[in-house]
């Protein structure tokens, strides 16, 4: 159970939550073993951004989320073994909010979502000699959903002006998609040397809802490994991976009622590790992610936490041909002893290409830097970590005025070159401290964390208004809003 609702003042809201987990295995044989799980994840989460009456703004989402799972694992004989799982799954969602700023947005929503999966997977594992090692596997799934999506919207003052953005938006919209998911794989692993390990890979996926047909996908892996001494070892692989859209993320939100195809993405990461002494371990690794074939995406240019965000002034489509991301890698970690401890630091870079230009991801991030460790001694266990990065990209506005063809002076709210300015730095510390207890029955994991220790304010996003100046003339106002403060959490984990 979630503690955030004791801790949080009741005017923000009151955000509730818990989950239920059980599993009960048995052994038929001595070489099978059966098992059912079952999760059962429930929450209601109110929250108010704005508590003044004249800017109200709340919003209400209940979810439910029940799965229950069987899996048969069965060792053969010594060389071949299976696994088979039958699933199914139930998520629903409802989400009801508002917003009443008279001097910028009044608008409602209520969105209810149903998803009900049933699937059977079956992968094998084949260690026919010392130096190979073949798996391979299917799994079918069908999918069945319901979408009811009503929403409205009036703007005034700034959000009004937006260029390109209608007075109000008026959305009745339902769907009721349904149909099967196919994947197929094998996987062949060879020991060529004493040093050397190269695998290959393909793999097999259909999807029969998407507005493609048919929406099928191939994918080749390919991947070696070589030691070139006892501490060093030198790794490389390539593949071709598709992220086609689940049945449960249509983007009925922002209007769109169709499903898209996959996605690709061709990855290639070569890297290098060695290890120092004992206990410690370094690795460079570099990256590069090709991706085509993107499905359009919406996003809010500033204010990407906004409660009810596709009701927003500031929402856009990004509809990029291609995009990469590529970058480095540098760790350095202790791995043995009570006292554990790793830093981490990245180059990076992630661009959408849109027009034939360049552009930042909202989440690109050219430097970043993580750091933590681990104390453990007897039953008590402490750790800490904390990480430094560049500021996330965002979006600059101005106000000015345009002659229309009537001759009539206006005013008009102008984005600037989307991403093209970025948020100062981001900074955190969380640190964790927890204690097993034996009890009568099982054991008792008692455990206190903190997020945001040192309660920075990283700036999240920007809030721009309409003020009047000194001559009564309209000025644009620029205001920041945070990520979460220093926020508690306790909790008790008891297993029996």
């Amino acid at each position: 159970r979630g503690n955030l609702d004791l801790v949080i003042d009741p005017k923000f809201g009151q955000p509730k939550y818990y989950d239920l987990f059980g599993e009960f295995a048995i052994n038929l044989t001595e070489h099978t073993r059966l098992s059912a799980n079952a999760l059962y994840a429930d929450d209601k989460v109110n929250v108010v951004t704005e508590t003044d009456l004249a800017e109200r703004e709340e919003a209400t989402s209940k979810t439910r989320n029940a799965q229950f799972w069987l899996t048969l694992q069965t060792d053969w004989n010594d060389e071949l073994s299976s696994t088979t799982v039958i699933s199914s799954s139930s998520f629903s969602n409802d989400r009801v909010g508002f917003t009443r700023d008279v001097e910028k947005v009044v608008s409602d929503v209520d969105d209810r979502r149903e998803v009900d999966e049933f699937g059977f997977r079956q992968d094998w594992l084949w260690s026919h000699t010392d130096t190979n090692q073949l798996q391979w596997g299917f799994e079918a799934q069908h999918s069945e959903a319901r979408y009811d999506y009503a929403a409205s919207a009036e703007f005034f003052g700034l959000p009004a002006i937006f260029e390109g953005v209608p007075a109000t938006i008026d959305r009745d919209l339902s769907a009721a998609p349904s149909g099967d998911r196919y994947a197929v794989y094998m996987a062949d692993k060879w020991k060529l040397a004493e040093s050397t390990i190269m695998e290959f890979g393909l793999r097999w996926d259909h999807q029969a809802y998407t507005d493609m047909d048919p929406d099928s996908q191939l994918s080749p892996r390919f991947s070696v490994l070589h030691a070139i001494s006892p501490r060093t070892e030198l790794r490389f692989s390539w593949g071709r991976y598709y992220q086609s859209q689940g049945i449960h993320e249509l983007q009925i939100e922002d209007g769109v009622t169709n499903f898209f195809p996959a996605q690709r993405a061709d990855h290639v990461i070569a890297g290098v590790r060695h290890e120092l002494g004992r206990n410690h371990a370094l690795r460079l690794e570099l990256f590069r992610k090709d991706m085509r074939g993107l499905r359009p995406r919406y996003e809010n240019l500033f204010d990407p936490l906004a409660l009810i965000p596709e009701l927003q002034p500031d929402r856009v489509r990004i509809a990029p041909t291609s995009a990469e991301a590529r970058g480095l890698e540098l760790s350095l970690n202790r791995h043995q002893g009570p006292l554990t401890w790793w830093a981490t630091y990245s180059l990076a870079e992630v661009d959408d290409t849109i027009d034939g230009a360049e552009v930042p991801r909202s989440w690109d991030q050219r430097h970043a830097f993580q750091a933590g460790l681990n104390w453990s001694v007897d039953s008590w266990e402490f750790a800490i970590a904390g990480q430094v990065r560049s500021g996330w990209p965002t979006t600059s506005l101005t106000v000015e005025e345009l002659v229309d063809v009537n001759g009539e002076t206006q005013m008009v709210a102008i984005p600037g070159p989307r991403n093209a300015e970025n948020h100062p730095t981001f900074a955190s510390v969380d640190a964790r401290i927890s204690k097993r207890f034996d009890v009568r029955r099982g054991s008792l994991l008692v455990f206190v964390e903190v997020s945001n220790l040192l309660d920075r304010d990283n700036v999240c996003c920007r809030d721009y208004d309409l003020e009047e100046g000194p001559n009564g003339e309209d000025v644009l106002e620029l205001s920041l809003d945070y990520w979460l403060p220093l926020l508690p959490a306790v909790g008790i984990l008891w297993e029996f």
